[in-house]
């Protein structure tokens, strides 16, 4: 599974690569061995994710990889619609739904900086990033995994969130893997909602793309708090209702 360059690590010692921030790692999860790394300080990830990322893992027995629907030709929303990449502000949602394959009232104030498709399981998604109000361009308040076909007309209901990047460290570079946590509301017979999270695995190119972000080394700035959280578990997380 080829990989884009991830410049944005700065090797400091023999096993660890630098994000480049001052910080901490901090247990999460022991019972699956998570920890996340925030992207407020200095992330330190095992070498070994480089490699893991830019060995393939076709024939692991890992839960399928999330796959850019064309990688070649992929283009970024916010380029063709708006041209908002040489503006001073992106456009709002709702003035380019008609030209996305989803649709939430929820989004329709946000300014969207980028809406990438990507295909998880067989089914096409769009990685979104997107902001709230008149900030900077290349501001991301909010990042979003939504599917194709998406509606929803609720305003308070969000799409699928991304609240974190998931390294699955296995020690086997020809294993490793990445996903994202996911956090979104699903509806219950009585009219209420109820939280859903699920980590769903994404490929290299995504994934690098949010490496990227936590490290500051993209030209989208992190303000959505996003991390990188590091496991040995060699399943992504178990769906889990609140």
């Amino acid at each position: 599974m080829a990989v884009l360059p991830v410049s944005s690590v700065r090797f400091n010692n023999s096993t660890t690569v630098n994000f480049g921030r001052r910080g901490h790692k901090e247990t999460e999860n022991q019972e699956n061995n998570y920890k996340s790394q925030k992207a407020s300080g200095m992330v330190t990830v095992p070498a070994a994710l480089l490699l893991a990322l830019a060995t393939s893992a076709i024939n692991s027995s890992q839960p399928v990889a999330a796959q850019p629907t064309e990688s070649e030709t992929r283009v970024e929303m916010v380029s063709t619609v708006g041209q908002a990449s040489r503006s001073s502000s992106a456009p709002q949602f709702k003035d380019v739904f008609h030209k996305l394959p989803y649709y939430s009232e929820y989004l329709s104030e946000m300014r969207m900086k980028m809406s990438l498709p990507v295909k998880a399981n067989g089914k096409n998604y769009n990685l979104v990033f997107a902001s709230l109000g008149k900030t900077n361009n290349f501001d991301v308040e909010n990042i979003y995994f939504i599917q194709d076909g998406f509606k929803n007309k609720k305003s308070y209901v969000q799409p699928p969130k991304v609240t974190s990047l998931v390294y699955h460290n296995l020690g086997d570079s020809n294993k490793d893997f990445c996903g994202v946590a996911i956090e979104s509301y699903t509806p219950n017979e009585d009219g209420s909602y109820s939280k859903v999270t699920y980590e769903t695995r994404i490929d290299d190119d995504t994934a690098n793309l949010l490496i990227d972000l936590i490290a500051g080394d993209s030209k989208y700035r992190n303000l959505a708090g996003l991390e990188m959280v590091e496991t040995t578990s060699p399943t992504v997380r178990k769906t889990k209702f609140y």
